[in-house]
Order: structure tokens, then C-alpha cells, then sequence
């Protein structure tokens, strides 16, 4: 039986991709390139054997609907991501857009992107240096010059993705179930420069090469297991859902659990609930504000992916 967090695993890395990058050749004994079709199946559905990881992970790229193209607006200092948000202004008429933002100037930038990228401020001989140079690209060489300082760029977001974890330093707190202490995890991430979908898939499905296995804590005279999918109660399976859904898709989905989400008619309870199913081995129930329906829904990913089941097939 497969659990149903590898194919949540194997999907929803596919919502979480930030770039068509692939990390590695496929296997030599798959000679077929690693498009939409006939594979998409068998290697959604495949075991985590290390021969097939890089396959199916260079699969569920090709199964990613291709970028938007970058809109056409006026202004040579504009980024990819600022002609965006600059035609976005303009579409919605917003008074942004007939005046953006300036470039900031030197000593502004150099600030910034040390805060953004290593989480401190330049000395004053290295602002001094970034300040008297005069090549034209010297804002990429320093960008690139930061994100070389690895230990100190993986020491910079490490806490950030702790707090987006909920990562913790002692197992359990007054006898709760915490999900663990992933900072070495995350800081060994940023070292390696991990892609991120594997980064989302190794929390989200523990059998995938180079995830943190769950542990064993005690606490209070009780042992319990600690992991970042948490799947022993109802609740339990629930809080799992929703903190991945708003940590990795950006989708808050707590008021779901229980209703009809209020402010998001795209989550009604049972869209929910048929997420939710993926991270246990049993449907869940619809309860309704604390009150048993009997009525159970199906696992069932949320997101149409070309060519790929949606069913957890259990």
C-alpha cells in the first residue's frame, strides 16, 4: 500500500516549484524523456527508490503549466518581477502606476541587500568598496558575492523557516506533540542550496531520500512522535493540512476544518477535508462545529495537474 503522503508529496511539490531547474539526468534505464503522457501515472504512483527520484521529479516539472510571459511596460531600471507589479498597477488603475518607484540609490541598495540576504548590515569598509566601484553590473556581483557566504546566508534564514515550521527546540511542550527540530535540517538545506520543491517534499513525505525521519519523545511519563505531518487525531491530521497549505501554497484554510470557509469560497469544507485526507491513512469525517455527520470524504488533491492522478488510489 503506498501511503498517501507520497503522492501528496509527489504533487504538491508541483504547486510549490519556483523553477524549472532539473537537478539531475534521468535514469539509464528510462530512455524516454521526462514529458506529460504516458509515465505521468506510473511515476507519480512510483516507490521513492533512488534510481526514479531525479525521474519523477524532472516529471513533475514538465507537468508545471509553462511561466506567464513578462508584460511589456515602460521603464529600462525594471526587474521581471517589477513589470508585474507595474502592470498589475496599471490594470487595476492604481495611481502607482503612472508614477513607480524610483531605483533606490547606492548606499541604499548595498544596505538592503545585505539585510535581505545575510541578515546584517555592510561594515563600513565593505560599503565603501561597493560605493567606489563603477562597473555597470556591480549590484549582481554583490548579490552574487552574498549568496557565496553560505554559512552565513543558510544562518540568516535558517530562524525563518523554524518559525514557518513551527520547528522547536524541546520535543514537547506541557506534554503537547511539537513537530521537531528541524534547524539543522533547514541550515544544511541552505548550505546544500536544496531546490525547494525537494525541500517542501522531504518535509511532507518522510520515505523521500535525505527527509528528517520522525522521532520518538517522552514527555510526562508519555511517549509521542514527533514529525512535521502530524497525523494521530483528527485534529491532529487537520492543523497538518493547514499549516502546509499556508506555509507552501500561500492558502489559509483553518476556518475550513470546521465550515465553509467564511472569506474563501474556493475552500468549502469538503474541498478541505478531501486535502486533508492525503496526510492519513483514512478519510476523514465531516464534523460541522464539533457535530458528527457520518459523513466521510474521499482523499482527493485539490489542483488539476495535467495527466496526473488526483485520487489517493487507496
Amino acid at each position: 500500500m503506498i501511503p498517501r503522503t507520497l503522492f501528496l508529496g509527489a504533487c504538491i511539490t508541483a504547486v510549490v516549484t519556483l523553477a524549472p531547474a532539473l537537478a539531475s539526468a534521468q535514469p539509464s534505464h528510462l530512455d524516454s524523456p521526462p514529458t506529460p503522457g504516458n509515465h505521468a501515472r506510473d511515476l507519480l504512483w512510483a516507490s521513492n527508490d533512488p534510481a526514479l527520484f531525479s525521474y519523477r521529479r524532472a516529471l513533475r516539472l514538465a507537468l508545471l503549466p509553462p511561466p506567464p510571459l513578462v508584460p511589456f511596460v515602460a521603464g529600462d531600471d525594471l526587474s521581471d518581477i517589477d513589470r508585474f507589479i507595474v502592470d498589475a498597477w496599471q490594470r487595476h488603475d492604481l495611481p502607482d502606476a503612472a508614477h513607480p518607484p524610483s531605483v533606490c540609490d547606492d548606499a541604499t541598495f548595498c544596505r538592503r541587500v545585505y539585510l535581505d540576504v545575510i541578515g546584517v548590515v555592510p561594515t563600513l569598509a565593505e560599503a565603501d568598496r561597493f560605493l567606489s566601484d563603477s562597473r555597470p553590473n556591480k549590484r549582481a556581483l554583490l548579490i552574487d558575492e552574498l549568496l557565496a557566504r553560505v554559512a552565513d546566508y543558510a544562518d540568516h534564514w535558517t530562524p525563518f523557516w523554524e518559525d514557518a515550521l513551527g520547528s522547536t527546540n524541546v520535543n514537547n511542550q506541557g506534554g503537547i506533540p511539537g513537530r521537531g527540530n528541524y534547524r539543522a535540517w533547514i541550515n544544511l538545506a541552505f548550505k546544500e542550496n536544496r531546490p525547494f520543491d525537494l525541500f517542501a517534499a522531504q518535509l511532507i513525505d518522510t520515505t523521500i531520500p535525505g527527509a528528517q525521519r520522525p522521532t520518538i519523545a517522552e514527555a510526562n511519563g508519555k511517549k509521542t512522535r514527533t514529525s512535521y505531518i502530524l497525523n494521530d487525531s483528527h485534529t491532529m491530521t487537520l492543523q497538518s493540512a493547514a499549516a502546509t497549505a499556508q506555509v507552501f501554497m500561500g492558502t489559509t484554510m483553518k476556518c475550513a476544518a470546521c465550515h465553509n470557509h467564511f472569506e474563501n469560497e474556493e475552500w468549502p469544507q469538503g474541498r478541505f477535508l478531501a486535502f486533508a485526507s492525503m496526510f492519513t491513512a483514512h478519510d476523514l469525517e465531516r464534523i460541522r462545529c464539533e457535530k458528527h455527520t457520518g459523513e466521510f470524504i474521499p482523499a482527493q488533491f485539490p489542483f488539476d495537474i495535467h495527466e496526473a492522478p488526483t485520487d489517493a488510489g487507496l
